[in-house]
């Protein structure tokens, strides 16, 4: 009888450790704070992606992709999914925004309603305060 318990102690403690694992979700005020201003730039599986400047103050957004697509759009967040989608010329896109037990950044493409979409995570690689303008390079 006693090993049962002891089986089902130690799935409950595996399990509490595995939730200690997964990525948090970054709070939309606390992405504002992070981003307001900035530039990420994002890699997938070790490749450049693109990098993206966030307007200062407002839901503005400006993605430049590593072919050297580039764009303004217009992100929202919704707080139901936890979903940031953003709305570019091109396509409409929505993410998570997670924080990784290391304390590294990495976004999830997923559905308006939170549903994963099979792809790549992109991590963030470094935010930096080098503001860009399509057709440009870095202005500071």
């Amino acid at each position: 009888m006693l090993r049962p318990a002891v089986l089902l102690i130690g799935g409950l403690s595996a399990a509490a450790a595995g939730a200690e694992d997964a990525p948090r979700h970054i709070p939309l005020d606390e992405w504002r704070t992070l981003v307001d201003g900035r530039v990420l730039h994002y890699e997938a599986d070790g490749r450049y992606v693109g990098r993206e400047y966030y307007l200062p103050g407002s839901n503005r957004a400006r993605f430049e992709s590593a072919d050297g697509t580039c764009g303004d759009g217009v992100w929202t967040y919704l707080e139901e999914s936890r979903a940031y989608c953003f709305r570019w010329p091109w396509d409409t896109f929505c993410f998570h925004h997670l924080e990784r037990a290391d304390g590294s950044l990495a976004i999830s493409t997923v559905t308006p309603a939170g549903d994963p979409v099979p792809s790549t995570p992109q991590d963030i690689v470094s935010i930096t305060k080098d503001v860009f303008i399509c057709g440009t390079e870095n202005l500071s």
